[in-house]
């Protein structure tokens, strides 16, 4: 362990202004498992929950001294459902980050049917939440009951984008497409949550990806993923860069398996003058150097993906099952 925290002291203390430093905080609980999800999730037990807590708040308190170093740029509380985590835990892990009010942007996703006015309210005046992002994945009930996730009506979506909006924080929806199956009805359920998300919800970011877990010609899929997006591109939503819906396969090939979004001017123009987390951002362009400190989580469940577009350290999460600390650094070119 202090090899791995001086190397990571050393990296923060010889970044330079530009470089970005961001905090990613797991919660890997779950109340239920979807089928298609990829990531290491857990059934929330009270069992696991406290003890998980616990740990985390000690990792926190443990590396506290490399966030005094140089104040975060981003932070993301991701998992798993991280709208799963109590008040009380979240003012811990607050007072537990100098500076807390000091970092540039701060994001949480979150299960719709977690949020409410107290908790929305808390989310901006407490914990000064700028994005959150609510897992969707689909509008259409019987995709989300096959897939054993927790479906929730249109109409309820666009009542708490309104709701958060309310409070100034802006808002993405993430949409899998073939998220129940491979076939062209699949497609035809992607394009009516895309034409929803549009029309009705209206949040300020839409990313969408493609099941990990089918069996298609990953090419052909994201073609067809991106002719889709590309109708609603000039309405109200943008791509990032021209590259992102480009069908170009030279292109197809250097993005690779990353979400792909389309926003609202406002929200684009907001990004410009703040630091998001890159957990996974296009491989064109500018080159992008990041170190991201990573707590919490289970069984080594890792940040998501870096593209190898940054430069990135990471410190693999809290195995509060093995209780242990296990250390790795992730290099990329």
């Amino acid at each position: 362990m202090e090899r791995f925290y001086k190397i990571m002291k050393e990296d923060i203390c010889n970044m330079s202004h530009e470089d970005r430093f961001c905090i990613y905080i797991d919660f890997p609980f779950c109340k239920s498992i979807c089928k298609y999800c990829v990531f290491n999730s857990i059934k929330l037990t009270n069992d696991y929950r406290k003890e998980y807590v616990s740990a985390l708040i000690n990792q926190i308190k443990s590396l506290q001294e490399l966030l005094t170093i140089k104040t975060p740029d981003s932070l993301y509380f991701g998992g798993g459902t991280p709208s799963l985590f109590t008040f009380d835990e979240l003012q811990q892990i607050k007072d537990n980050i100098p500076n807390y009010h000091k970092i540039k942007t701060i994001k949480t996703e979150a299960h719709p049917i977690d949020l409410n006015d107290k908790r929305i309210a808390f989310y901006s005046k407490e914990m000064l939440i700028d994005v959150v992002s609510l897992g969707i994945q689909s509008f259409n009930n019987q995709s989300c009951t096959e897939q054993n996730r927790l479906w929730v009506s249109p109409t309820h979506v666009k009542e708490i984008v309104q709701l958060l909006h309310s409070h100034n924080i802006y808002v993405n929806i993430d949409l899998v497409a073939l998220f129940n199956g491979d076939s062209e009805e699949n497609w035809s359920i992607y394009e009516c949550d895309l034409k929803t998300a549009t029309s009705i919800v209206e949040p300020d970011i839409i990313t969408s990806v493609v099941n990990y877990n089918t069996k298609l010609n990953y090419s052909d899929e994201v073609i067809k993923l991106r002719n889709i997006l590309a109708r609603e591109v000039g309405k109200s939503y943008y791509p990032s860069n021209k590259g992102m819906l480009s069908t170009n396969m030279k292109d197809v090939a250097r993005y690779r398996n990353n979400d792909h979004w389309i926003a609202t001017k406002s929200y684009w123009d907001y990004q410009q003058n703040s630091v998001r987390y890159n957990g996974s951002i296009p491989k064109l362009g500018k080159s992008v150097h990041q170190a991201t400190l990573s707590f919490g989580g289970a069984n080594m469940h890792k940040v998501y993906s870096f593209p190898s577009s940054m430069d990135c350290i990471c410190l693999s999460h809290y195995n509060f099952i093995a209780h242990k600390f296990d250390y790795t650094i992730k290099y990329s070119e």
